[in-house]
């Protein structure tokens, strides 16, 4: 993600209620992550997550960036002794976070049929900083499928929804308010 140069922040939104008479205020809490890691979803909190510029802002201060609101993960449902799940560390995380580097390409890692457990984003993931610098994200998308009777022997057609990326203060007001 270089969102207006490569030197970028993410911060991790949780929505949580906010006392007010009523009992019905909410609103989103940003926390800035600061190291590479792997990160979860949860549905309580409605988490998302903002990858915005380190240096550039609109007059309300805000930061320029974009949302991301992750779609369908799967859980792996193998054990963690299935040989297959140890050498695709990437799927027990929706979400790894990473600082750019050149020869990281793969999620698996370069050779994910060959190469012993813990290579790729596990590998990847250490303890270097995410603040203001070019950050990678490493999204795992998914679905179980228990099929049923009408999927044989030809399954028909899964939808799988991976992300919602949303721009977030790039204007200065809604540019639909000036449609006619």
């Amino acid at each position: 993600m270089d969102i207006d140069g490569v030197n970028n922040r993410i911060y991790q939104s949780d929505v949580k209620p906010e006392p007010n008479v009523s009992s019905n205020a909410f609103a989103s809490h940003d926390r800035l992550i600061e190291r590479e890691t792997a990160v979860d979803i949860d549905l309580n909190q409605a988490r998302s997550w903002k990858i915005a510029s380190s240096h550039s802002s609109h007059n309300l201060t805000t930061v320029t960036g974009y949302t991301l609101t992750l779609g369908d993960t799967a859980t792996p449902y193998a054990t963690t002794k299935f040989p297959a799940r140890q050498r695709a560390g990437f799927v027990e995380h929706p979400l790894w976070l990473t600082q750019y580097k050149d020869d990281e390409h793969y999620a698996t890692g370069a050779y994910p049929n060959q190469a012993p457990p813990g290579q790729g984003l596990p590998a990847y993931t250490g303890n270097e900083s995410l603040v203001d610098k070019d950050a990678v994200l490493w999204i795992t998308a998914g679905l179980t499928h228990i099929p049923d009777v009408e999927q044989y022997p030809v399954m028909n057609t899964e939808t799988l929804k991976v992300l919602r990326l949303s721009p977030f203060g790039f204007f200065r007001r809604n540019p639909a308010l000036t449609l006619q």
